[in-house]
């Protein structure tokens, strides 16, 4: 086996050893700060963008909710508290003190469970499957609303100055979305540096347009006691429980917060949360519940009515900027959701492309792109605005918050072995909550629920599908190919005739011989003069550092098998592991090698578990995944792919 690995050459990007985490906690304090800046831009642009729509969407005439000082404390009062409880002390106090090497979100918890816990009950490694899963179809559900959404609900903006604009609201955010999506081929490295300072401009300003207003209706401030929240329970009970169902909006935007955690750390995002994003959303939103009060004409738009008519325009452009980078928030999570399943391999392998040469992570996915584009375009073309969009928005993400929850209780439970006494009574406030809003969302679904749902189910199916599929696949290949070590020995003992030259064959099952490797015996017995296995194996964590990405088995008459890991956050760099195990311990010159894939024609006619309908969707996606060839990025000369056909 190779030694030490620390002469590895870099890969594109020139990927760290340490997680973004820990290389955050070994710089000095001025780096906490410009990480706290960063993550203003990217952790904190969908709840940030809330303050849009929330107000407007609770007095809405669909909820028939009149504006009364007991109303508006009551919905002021929730918001204040769900905000504390969801946000400060759940996902920030609670939830990112627990991350796999540093990530967060459903994956991480799931990894952290399935590598520190070291279960191996199948029943219960399937469970976490289906959850995770369920999680990132969830997440996909609800993300393609907030871009619609977000840009939506800043256009609308123009209404107040220019009422002709009226019938050009949908137009324009149409255009700002499919401008926003179209240039996502070509990278933002150039300009992320802007989306923290821009955010930062934005959350001021809120805060301060809120503040103006508290100053001269000071009164409002009673709200923050939890009394006015508890009375607007009792004095309309049903109508307080429906509009939970919009009340959450306000905190939409806590697992996306949880899920970045890998891009920075606790500390940035804390300081970030309680230093200017919570003051400056508490002032906003107490501010539009100041001019509620003050003056109900402004309920047709109370976030924009803070503004003074000679700040509406600004407030209008800061708006859609705001609206611009919390969908790109979306948009970059999408990828990094993809790329993680695709790893997992929970998808199929998609065209993946690096759009910054200095940061692994900045990536661009064609397909999720374009898929996503055309659904937030048909999503604001269907509800036309965003009172009508909150009607879908919500029941997908809260779902995940239960999801989250649940499986947190598992892992602290299982790992860290708490106390019950203190764990169980945080749970259950946790629980009560999270269901509460869940349960109040559910009621939205026939006025739009239904479509984040549909939406992860039709994702659910996708991937429970080629995770079944895949499984079904890798048995058949277990079945068909011996174990490497016994083919080593069997072919020191029948000695074929070696040819000049040096094979690379692929496997995907990790000590098997590569089906290529055995069609090719199979029907013709000769073998190459010397013959590089090489498996490249995906890990449940989210990095591998790199002195332990590569690892070199000897396995005799000429063979050696290369073991390449990588964790759900790295991208496989297969042609670099094999030039460090070739200047290591191979004598072979790669430019000269001849690389042997295998290529499978899938017919549904095996006796495997799946459905009918599962083994042709299986196969559809299997035929249109990323080939093996593009994925792993080998030159085309230096390819022969072996084809035959299998049966599930």
């Amino acid at each position: 086996m190779a030694g030490p690995d620390n002469n590895i050459p870099p890969d594109n990007g020139s990927e760290p050893d340490l997680s973004p985490q820990d290389a955050a906690f070994c710089t000095t304090k001025q780096s906490v700060w410009l990480l706290a800046i960063s993550a203003c831009g990217i952790v904190f642009g969908d709840i940030g963008t809330s303050p849009l729509y929330v107000m407007k969407a609770c007095f809405s005439p669909d909820y028939g909710l009149e504006l009364t000082p007991l109303n508006v404390l009551g919905i002021l009062s929730l918001v204040f508290w769900s905000l504390i409880i969801v946000v400060s002390i759940k996902y920030i106090l609670v939830l990112l003190s627990v991350d796999d090497d540093g990530e967060g979100g459903v994956f991480a918890l799931l990894s952290l469970l399935r590598t520190k816990a070291h279960l191996t009950n199948p029943f219960t490694l399937k469970l976490l499957t289906i959850a995770a899963i369920l999680g990132a179809a969830l997440l996909y559900g609800d993300g393609v609303i907030t871009p619609a959404i977000s840009v939506i609900s800043a256009v609308e903006g123009l209404e107040i100055t220019t009422h002709g604009l009226h019938n050009y609201i949908v137009i324009i955010a149409v255009t700002i979305l499919f401008l926003l999506f179209i240039s996502q081929r070509f990278g933002i490295d150039r300009i992320s540096f802007l989306f923290g300072p821009l955010m930062i401009i934005w959350f001021l300003s809120i805060g301060i347009l809120g503040l103006r207003q508290i100053i001269q209706n000071p009164q409002i401030l009673i709200a923050a006691n939890p009394i006015h929240a508890y009375n607007f329970f009792i004095y309309a009970p049903i109508t307080a429980f429906i509009l939970l169902g919009v009340v959450v909006l306000c905190i939409t935007g806590g697992e996306a917060l949880y899920a970045d955690l890998g891009q920075f750390n606790r500390a940035s995002i804390s300081l970030a949360w309680y230093l200017l994003v919570w003051p400056a959303l508490i002032l906003n939103y107490f501010g539009q519940g100041a001019i509620l009060l003050a003056d109900p004409t402004t309920i047709k738009n109370p976030f924009f009515a803070l503004a003074p008519p000679t700040l509406l325009y600004p407030m209008i452009s800061i708006a859609t900027i705001a609206a611009i980078i919390a969908s790109q928030a979306i948009i970059t999570g999408a990828f990094s959701i993809t790329k993680q399943a695709i790893h997992l391999d929970l998808l199929p392998r998609l065209k993946t492309l690096q759009t910054s040469h200095r940061i692994p992570g900045r990536i661009y996915l064609p397909q999720v792109n374009n898929l996503m584009m055309i659904i937030s375009i048909i999503i604001v073309l269907a509800f036309q605005s965003s009172t009508a969009l909150t009607g879908a928005y919500g029941i997908a993400v809260t779902a995940v918050m239960v999801l989250t929850t649940i499986i947190f209780t598992v892992t602290v439970t299982v790992i860290w072995k708490l106390p019950k006494a203190i764990l169980f009574p945080v749970i259950a406030i946790f629980l009560f909550v999270d269901l509460s809003f869940f349960t109040a969302n559910l009621i939205k679904f026939l006025t739009g629920g239904w479509l984040p749902i549909l939406i992860a189910v039709i994702i659910t199916i996708i991937m429970g599908t080629w995770w079944q599929g895949r499984e079904v696949i890798n048995k058949i290949r277990i079945s068909k190919n011996e174990k490497l070590d016994h083919f080593s020995k069997r072919i020191a003992k029948e000695q074929p005739p070696r040819i000049k030259g040096t094979g690379v064959f692929f496997t995907t099952v990790p000590y098997r011989i590569p089906t290529s490797l055995n069609k090719i015996y199979q029907h013709i017995p000769v073998l190459h003069e010397k013959i590089v296995i090489i498996s490249m194996i995906p890990l449940r964590q989210p990095r591998v550092e790199r002195r332990h990405q590569v690892e070199i088995k000897i396995m005799g008459s000429n063979l050696w098998l290369v073991n390449g890991y990588f964790g759900y956050m790295q991208q496989p760099d297969t042609w670099r592991i094999l030039t460090f195990a070739c200047r290591q311990q191979i004598p072979v010159d790669l430019n000269t090698v001849t690389v042997f894939l295998y290529a499978e024609f899938l017919l549904p006619t095996g006796h495997s578990n799946l459905w009918r309908w599962q083994k042709t969707l299986f196969i559809w996606l299997y035929r249109n995944a990323h080939t093996l060839r593009e994925y792993i990025n080998i030159p085309t000369e230096q390819v022969i792919e072996i084809g035959d056909q299998t049966k599930i």
